[in-house]
């Protein structure tokens, strides 16, 4: 009876000791996985972030664009503006020319100074010729 007690007991210490082995195991597999979970967590906040900052980065880029293209075409629009504008004035100016030549040009048939006035007319037309040919020179060189 004594021998089947010691056995016994000896089976009881096997089986307590095979079940603290096995709460040690579970408690560090436990462990395990809790670190694996919280390093995924860590790793998916900075996919995460990644993910954020490449779209800030995007979108800073797409307001940039944005803001070129729209200063390229109010540049584009001044200098119409201003193309325009000297057109009109230089084209003015021609018809306050014309106007003039005419009324002189009246005034010398009245006064009976034809003669002088062809002069003068040619002189002007020549003024007008050298003065297209410096002006389309300086358009050119504005251009390159």
């Amino acid at each position: 009876q004594e021998k089947e007690l010691l056995e016994k007991q000896r089976r009881d210490e096997e089986e307590r000791k095979q079940q603290e082995l096995l709460a040690k195991q579970r408690k560090e597999d436990e462990k395990k996985q809790k670190d694996l979970n919280e390093k995924e967590k860590v790793a998916e906040g900075q996919r995460k972030q990644q993910e954020l900052l490449e779209k800030q980065r995007q979108e800073e880029e797409r307001k940039q664009k944005e803001l070129l293209e729209k200063e390229r075409k109010q540049e584009e629009e001044a200098r119409k503006k201003k193309d325009l504008l000297e057109k009109q004035q230089r084209q003015e100016e021609e018809k306050k020319q014309k106007e003039l030549l005419e009324k002189q040009r009246k005034q010398a048939e009245d006064t009976k100074q034809k003669e002088l006035f062809e002069k003068q007319k040619k002189e002007e037309e020549q003024k007008k010729q050298l003065e297209k040919q410096r002006k389309e020179e300086e358009d050119r060189k504005q251009k390159s």
